[in-house]
């Protein structure tokens, strides 16, 4: 256990870019782009039409979303709890202190990864499953960042707020695709008629 918390010390989460990762190696290659586009979309089609499992249940849309929240709860945390006014060697003493909580959150979002992908396996067979688990995950993101953006992103330039009924139904409409996406019991409905 001290040889993996040396290593999560070593790590400065501060300095490692998942932006420009992403940017590099995904968002720059066109063909990659539009393919991963025309796969989701797909996949998308087939769930609002019945045809495969995209989330079984509640409990199944909880552990997905649960593989972003969890490492975001963790580093809100850690900033959270940083001393005000802390020089860079506190701030240093203060992120190699909580390498565990970093290194907890790692655990268990994996955790919930392999479980997102044998449960959607189970559900859809190897190659609908594996391709589902990674259009869960990006649904999941794309979902926290339409509800983050709805109720926390007024426009300030203009210095105009959305009105609140607006935001409601937005939210509404953001719930019933997702309960959409929720059909397991629909799936497997169609499936004992055919």
């Amino acid at each position: 256990m001290d040889y993996i918390s040396d290593i999560f010390n070593d790590l400065d989460f501060k300095k490692f870019n998942y932006v420009e990762l992403l940017n590099e190696h995904v968002l720059n290659n066109d063909v990659l782009l539009f393919l991963i586009l025309i796969t989701f979309l797909i996949l998308l089609a087939l769930g609002f039409s019945n045809r495969v499992i995209i989330f079984n249940d509640g409990l199944d849309l909880s552990q997905t979303l649960g593989i972003i929240i969890i490492p975001i709860l963790a580093y809100f945390y850690v900033e959270i709890t940083m001393p005000e006014g802390a020089d860079n060697y506190l701030k240093n003493l203060h992120y190699q202190e909580n390498s565990n909580i970093y290194f907890l959150s790692l655990i268990v979002s994996l955790c919930l990864i392999i479980s997102t992908i044998f449960t959607s396996i189970y559900h859809n067979g190897i190659i609908f499953g594996l391709l589902i688990s990674v259009l869960k995950v990006l649904l999941c993101s794309i979902l926290l960042i339409l509800i983050v953006g709805l109720i926390f992103g007024d426009n300030k330039e203009n210095k105009r707020k959305r009105p609140l009924y607006q935001t409601v139904f937005l939210l509404g409409v953001l719930g019933w695709v997702t309960s959409k996406l929720i059909n397991g019991n629909a799936v497997r409905k169609r499936n004992l008629t055919n």
